[in-house]
């Protein structure tokens, strides 16, 4: 038996989600498969999902940047130790 997701008012299986594409939505889908991007739909939103989250992760990183910023929470920019240490990058790579 698979496990549960629940949220605030559904509980979901994790075996089988049944969701409502729309019309452009499942062309979209249809055409990743049709053309070998992906093996099937499952793939597809699973990639979608992904890009989701890494998504909301980035605006997450994003906002607590701008919220430093606005504390004042910030330190000076050294562009000659930024450079070097973008040399000692290329250089180990």
């Amino acid at each position: 038996m698979g496990s549960v997701l629940a949220n605030a008012n559904r509980v979901y299986s994790r075996e089988i989600l049944v969701i409502q594409l729309t019309p452009s939505q499942q062309d979209f889908v249809n055409t990743q498969v049709a053309t070998g991007a992906f093996r099937n739909p499952s793939e597809v939103l699973q990639a979608a999902l992904e890009l989701l989250d890494s998504r909301q992760q980035e605006y997450a990183q994003l906002s607590e940047a701008i919220a430093q910023v606005q504390r004042g929470d910030v330190a000076e920019l050294d562009v000659e130790d930024l450079k070097q240490r973008g040399r000692l990058r290329l250089e180990s790579k």
